[in-house]
C-alpha cells in the first residue's frame, strides 16, 4: 500500500502546511453495545489503528499535498519543451523526462545522501514529452523571411513544440496524463568561436517564452489491513482504500540562457526564468466502512474517513535558475538539467536525448 501512495506522491505532488493525516477515525462512536468501550481503551486502540494505517499510506499530509504538487509539476516540464544548448541550422527533435519535487524542510543534499527519502517530500511532479523545433532561417523560403540582418529578423528565431499523452488502466491504478507546449526562442547575441575547431565556443545569448500545459488524473486502490488490541478489546479494519488526484497546470515562462561548448564534446548551459502560473490540483480519498472495537458483549463502532485535502492552486509566479550539461555525439545530444525555484524548496531535474541538424 505504501508503494501505491508513494507513486501518487511522486507523480502528482502538492504540499503547503497542514498536518492532517490521510486516514482518520471519528472518535465518537456511531453505535455501542453493552457498556461500550472504556475511554482509555478506545483511545489506545483507535490511535494505534490510525497510526498503522497512515504508516501504510506514507503519512501523506493532505493540506500540504496539493499546492506543491502543482508547483512541482510545473517545474518538472521546464527541461522538456525547449532547447538551451544548441544553435541548430534546420531542426531539432528529441524526447525528455522531467521530475519536480518539493523537499519541505529537507535539503537536496539530504535527499542525495540518503538522509531523507522520497516519501518525505512535500510534493512531486512528473512530465514526459516529445519535442520538435525548427530554425526559421533554415526552413522558411527567402520570400517569407522578414527583417534580414535585423535584430528582430526571422533568422534570429526558433520555434519549438512539445507533446505527450499516455493512458494506463490496471486493476489497482489508472492514469491519464497530457503535456503540451509551444516555445519561441530569440537569439539576442550571436554565438562566437573563442578557440577554433569547436574547442571553445560561446553559443550566444537567447531569450525564451511560450506556454506549457500539463494535466494528470490518477486513481489508485489497494487493500488496507490493520489490527490493534488492548485490555481484551480488539479492533480491526480491512478494506479497499482509494486515492484520486487531478492536477491541471498552465505556465508562461520568460527565460534568458547562454551556453559554452568545450572540446566539442561538452556543452555547459544555464539561465534565469520567471514563470507566470495558473491551474489547480484536487484530491480525494475513500476508505469505506467502519471499525468495530469489541470484547464479549461490549463494543463500539466508529466511522472512518480518508482525505487528500481541498482544491489548491500553484504559486502564481516564481523565479527560477537552471543549469545543464550536454554531451555532444555528432548530431546526437544527451542532456541533464537542474532547475531550482528561488525562495521555495522546489527542485527539478530533467534528462533527455535530442538530434540537431
Amino acid at each position: 500500500m505504501k508503494s501505491l501512495l508513494t507513486l501518487i506522491l511522486l507523480t502528482s505532488s502538492f504540499a503547503y502546511g497542514q498536518t492532517t493525516s490521510f486516514f482518520t477515525i471519528n472518535r465518537t462512536a456511531i453505535s455501542t453495545t453493552g457498556g461500550g468501550v472504556p475511554g482509555g481503551v478506545e483511545t489506545t486502540i483507535l490511535d494505534s489503528l490510525e497510526n498503522q494505517a497512515n504508516a501504510e499510506l506514507s503519512n501523506i499530509e493532505p493540506g500540504n499535498y496539493l499546492k506543491y504538487s502543482a508547483d512541482s509539476t510545473i517545474v518538472s516540464g521546464k527541461s522538456t519543451g525547449s532547447d538551451y544548448a544548441n544553435n541548430f541550422s534546420y531542426f531539432i527533435v528529441g524526447a525528455g523526462l522531467g521530475l519536480g519535487v518539493n523537499l519541505g524542510p529537507n535539503s537536496l543534499s539530504d535527499l542525495l545522501s540518503g538522509d531523507t527519502e522520497a516519501d518525505d517530500a512535500n510534493g512531486a511532479g512528473l512530465q514526459t514529452s516529445l519535442m520538435a523545433g525548427v530554425n526559421l532561417a533554415g526552413v522558411l523560403p527567402d520570400a517569407m523571411k522578414w527583417g534580414k540582418d535585423k535584430w528582430w529578423g526571422a533568422d534570429r528565431f526558433s520555434v519549438f513544440f512539445n507533446f505527450f499523452k499516455y493512458e494506463m488502466d490496471q486493476s489497482d491504478l489508472t492514469a491519464d496524463a497530457l503535456s503540451i507546449g509551444m516555445k519561441i526562442r530569440w537569439l539576442a547575441m550571436a554565438p562566437r568561436s573563442i578557440v577554433g575547431l569547436g574547442l571553445l565556443k560561446w553559443e550566444g545569448l537567447h531569450v525564451h517564452t511560450g506556454f506549457e500545459k500539463s494535466s494528470l488524473e490518477l486513481s489508485a486502490t489497494d487493500t488496507l489491513n490493520v489490527t490493534a488490541t488492548d485490555s481484551g478489546f480488539t479492533g480491526s479494519y480491512t478494506s479497499t482504500v482509494t486515492a484520486n488526484v487531478d492536477v491541471d497546470t498552465f505556465s508562461i515562462p520568460l527565460e534568458i540562457s547562454s551556453a559554452i561548448q568545450v572540446l566539442y564534446l561538452f556543452t555547459f548551459y544555464g539561465g534565469l526564468g520567471l514563470d507566470l502560473n495558473a491551474g489547480d490540483a484536487s484530491g480525494n480519498g475513500n476508505a469505506p466502512g467502519t471499525i468495530t472495537v469489541a470484547s464479549g458483549g461490549n463494543s463500539g463502532t466508529y466511522e472512518v474517513q480518508a482525505s487528500l485535502g481541498q482544491e489548491q492552486e500553484p504559486e502564481s509566479m516564481f523565479q527560477r535558475y537552471f543549469a545543464g550539461l550536454q554531451f555532444n555525439i555528432w548530431k546526437g545530444k544527451l542532456y541533464f538539467q537542474y532547475d531550482r525555484v528561488i525562495g521555495e524548496n522546489t527542485h527539478g531535474v530533467g534528462l533527455g536525448f535530442r538530434v540537431a541538424i
